[in-house]
């Protein structure tokens, strides 16, 4: 059983690498993610997407 602190550092390992693939997908020199592609994201899974929301406007078009 993982104590609290081992817990605490795996879930912000998991947010961590959340971050990192967002910002692979938004610098993918052959297909970067789109402001219209995470828009779509964040309407069909918010609970997932929703809190890149403030990246939208600031992405490619």
């Amino acid at each position: 059983m993982p104590t609290q602190e081992q817990m605490f550092y795996q879930a912000h390992k998991r947010l961590a690498d959340a971050n990192k693939f967002i910002m692979d997908l938004a610098r993918d020199p052959s297909n970067p993610l789109t402001n219209n592609d995470l828009r779509k994201l964040v309407d069909r899974f918010p609970e997932r997407w929703g809190r890149y929301r403030g990246l939208i406007g600031k992405l490619p078009h």
